[in-house]
């Protein structure tokens, strides 16, 4: 049978009409947000982002502002109402956002330091803004298509896995989401002219401003959108119209700028004039991350100048941005909604392009968050009117934004996982930046916390061996060895760390623990007293500052340190500890035990009180008593310097056999536990076991021990 010609089926003239019409349906802006393709449209796009976004909440808190904004920020571990009075009349690490802190303190409250709540927040908080920015654009461009794109690349870019995986970073998630109503409540007020939307367009911007100081510059935003609707732009829509806008705006503007004073980067390495090679630069580095969204880190440091020169291509960024500027100044009139949708992008991610320039950073993927809406909605509305153009390329054209959007999708869940602990995060760093002194830091510190002593020291060790002048790696260095009870290499990072930054508090709190530990108690004073210098009101200092005193025999000032700090704290078992510890010492025991039993009282599992009590009884020649009330420490819970000190109350009675065994007890607990060998040596040296005791003090006095040490330097032995 021959096979018959196909002829192709010709379309009639209304066919193609209504195929023409259902197009422009689709595209041009007669799209409604209640339709139920748009509804799953949204639901789709929400869909992605909880299955990109939600391998991450189970990561970890990390030691790069989630320490200092939630673990150790003693402002959001209360709801007291003196608690947020301070939160919202103070500036916080450099910058002034109350109600971030203050979703801080109302998660703290519920789960403290559990990390889940704090990142399922700030992905609630992410799809929130992704909904708004949907209802937005689907009432400012009419498409659905437009946006859809735009929140799609929203939702799921990789350059906006910082700020919405970082803890840290609620501020941006939270801006953004009252930035988002602003801009819907002015397109509500815009089109209903009722002075309630404009009401809720200030409040909305006042709580954006108090999440995060970029949300200054909505004024400025807003008159991009009405370029790009086409409005009249003039004195009334421009100031008369935004005007309270403009002095909310200038209000916090001045607010941040005072806030973040201390931060601004030194000029003597960087002049004005090479602020703006480094802004042009960061223009360009936002631009090409937004198209191939590779190699990211959560730190991208300044560049080293060679000559007094940066390198080639931040002068090359500047010639980039000119020709854009020339290029939008062409397009202003052809195509103002594209302009329009730029001019957003560069009043958002002006304020942080470091033209004023803040932090050690010359970019960050946090500050692309907002700012990336304009590029987005130039994407967005650009497919919409390339396929209106080519309708017969639609496929392909969706397709491509399926690839590309699948592609950063998985780039995202990726980046994610990067962020699953401080590990994790500066590792990568490192991997790009193998010269990022802090990561190296950061790391050690990881691991300091973790227990894992050796690794934490390869890493502080690392960071120095960098950058000989950076202050905090000698610090943790200190600490670090200040924990292994190293105490002569504590000192000696220590005082290097003092040298080069001596505001550190932490620095010199650990000189002062390492200077009691080795007895040099007059320099221990003084390392307590700088340190409270910088922390006035820190009780721990204090405390430790007048044990140093006790300890280097400034009786009295020791002793009116303790009642002070009674009179503010009258139920303190540690102060009322050390306070009877102190009489004790004095031989006004009566006073020592009434303390000391009250202390016991206030907290029956203050280890320190069975020994401090025991010695009492000791010094008046109880040894039974001593014996009874230590052993009863031991029972509540063994320790180390509970049998040392039971040890000294058998020795003290003469029982050196029995002594020497508690003083092993006490070193099987803890090896490093230096008052324990020293003891030990006491021991075999009143048996006159001359051979046995030497090895014990020369041990005691590698270990740091002030009276071992001293001991053998008056025999001439050196250890």
């Amino acid at each position: 049978m021959a096979l018959k010609k196909h002829t192709p089926k010709k379309s009639s003239a209304s066919e193609l009409k209504a195929s023409a019409l259902q197009l422009d349906a689709l595209l041009t802006g007669n799209d409604r947000w209640n339709e139920k393709p748009t509804l799953l449209m949204l639901a789709g796009i929400l869909i992605l982002t909880i299955l990109v976004f939600s391998i991450g909440l189970n990561n970890d808190l990390v030691n790069w502002d989630d320490d200092s904004y939630i673990t150790n920020n003693a402002l959001v571990h209360s709801l007291a109402q003196d608690n947020i009075y301070t939160i919202f009349t103070t500036f916080f690490t450099g910058n002034y956002h109350p109600l971030t802190l203050l979703s801080y303190a109302l998660e703290y409250s519920i789960v403290k330091e559990a990390p889940f709540v704090y990142h399922l927040n700030n992905l609630l908080l992410h799809c929130a803004n992704i909904g708004l920015l949907f209802y937005f654009l689907m009432h400012f461009t009419g498409s659905r298509v437009s946006a859809g794109i735009t929140s799609l690349l929203f939702a799921i870019h990789p350059l906006h896995v910082e700020s919405v995986s970082w803890a840290a970073e609620r501020k941006d998630v939270l801006y953004t989401f009252f930035f988002f109503l602003s801009m819907i409540m002015y397109e509500r007020y815009l089109s209903t002219g009722k002075m309630q939307h404009y009401g809720l367009l200030v409040v909305f911007f006042i709580l954006s401003c108090m999440s995060k100081g970029m949300a200054v510059v909505l004024p400025a935003a807003l008159v991009a959108l009405d370029f790009a609707r086409n409005r009249p732009l003039n004195v009334q829509t421009i100031l008369r119209q935004k005007a309270l806008l403009w002095v909310i705006a200038i209000a916090f503007g001045l607010i941040a700028i005072w806030a973040q004073e201390k931060a601004i980067r030194d000029e003597k390495v960087y002049s004005h004039i090479d602020n703006i090679f480094i802004a042009s630069y960061g223009y360009v580095f936002y631009l090409w991350k937004t198209i191939v969204p590779m190699q990211l880190s959560c730190f991208y440091p300044y560049p080293l100048k060679s000559g007094g020169m940066l390198p080639w291509y931040y002068y090359g960024a500047t010639l980039f941005v000119l020709a854009s500027v020339l290029l939008m100044w062409r397009l202003r009139n052809t195509a103002r909604w594209a302009v329009g949708a730029w001019l957003f992008f560069i009043a958002t991610i002006i304020m942080v392009s470091q033209i004023l320039p803040v932090g050690a950073a010359v970019a960050a993927d946090r500050y692309f968050y907002l700012a990336s809406v304009g590029i987005f909605l130039m994407v967005g509305e650009g497919v919409r009117r390339w396929i209106l153009a080519k309708p017969h390329m639609q496929n392909a054209i969706l397709g491509l934004m399926v690839l590309i959007s699948g592609t950063y999708a998985f780039l995202s869940w990726q980046r994610v996982q990067v962020w699953q602990n401080s590990y994790t995060l500066f590792m990568n760093v490192i991997e790009q930046f193998p010269s990022a002194t802090f990561a190296y830091n950061n790391i050690g510190t990881y691991f300091q916390l973790r227990k894992e002593s050796e690794k934490a020291l390869e890493f502080y060790l690392r960071s120095v061996e960098i950058n000989k002048n950076y202050d905090l790696g000698y610090i943790n260095l200190a600490i670090a060895y200040n924990d292994r009870k190293e105490y002569d290499k504590a000192i000696a990072y220590g005082e290097r760390g003092m040298q080069l930054n001596p505001n550190a508090y932490d620095g010199w709190a650990s000189l002062g623990f390492a200077y009691d530990n080795l007895k040099i108690y007059d320099k221990s004073v003084q390392a307590y007293q700088n340190a409270l210098k910088l922390k006035p009101g820190n009780e721990t200092v204090r405390l430790n500052l007048a044990n140093a005193m006790r300890n280097a025999g400034q009786w009295e000032p020791a002793i009116q340190m303790y009642q002070t700090m009674l009179q503010e704290t009258p139920e303190n078992a540690d102060v009322m500890n050390n306070l009877g510890y102190t009489y004790a010492q004095q031989q006004r025991y009566q006073e020592a035990e009434a303390l000391l039993i009250q202390a016991q009282q206030i907290n029956p599992d203050l280890l320190p009180v069975y020994n401090n009590l025991g010695f009492t009884y000791a010094m008046q020649g109880q040894f039974d008593r001593a014996i009874a009330i230590m052993q009863e420490g031991l029972n509540r819970k063994p320790s180390a310097e509970t049998y040392n000190n039971l040890g000294n109350a058998y020795g003290m009675r003469g029982q050196n056999d029995v002594a020497i065994d508690m003083f092993r007890k006490s070193i099987e607990m803890d090896s490093t536990f230096s008052d324990a060998w020293n003891n030990l040596a006491i021991s075999y040296l009143n048996l006159k076991q001359n051979d046995q005791a030497l090895q014990y003090y020369l041990k005691a006095a590698r270990l740091g021990n002030g009276s071992a040490r001293t001991f053998l330097q008056q025999q001439g032995v050196s250890w």
